[in-house]
């Protein structure tokens, strides 16, 4: 599980469905990253996509010395 790190000045924005949070590990020095596609956290700000799975900003890997982070966000893009 990853813990919360500097947000960049980023802001948490309300979404009207659950949270989504991808599921982090790492084994063997590499670090998997799962997200369920099956769930959403609602329309993006402009609505132009739905937010699948976000970090919702920079998050610290725990147990790592080197000071590395993740931010990642999964969209799915509206159909044209």
């Amino acid at each position: 599980m990853l813990s919360t790190g500097s947000t960049c000045g980023a802001t948490l924005v309300e979404r009207s469905k659950e949270m989504n949070p991808p599921s982090v590990s790492i084994t063997d020095n590499k670090l998997t990253i799962i997200v369920d596609l099956s769930k959403d956290e609602g329309k993006s700000k402009k609505g132009k996509s739905t937010l699948v799975s976000s970090t919702h900003g920079f998050l610290t890997i725990p147990n790592r010395s080197d000071g590395l982070a993740i931010g990642m966000n999964v969209v799915r893009n509206k159909e044209k």
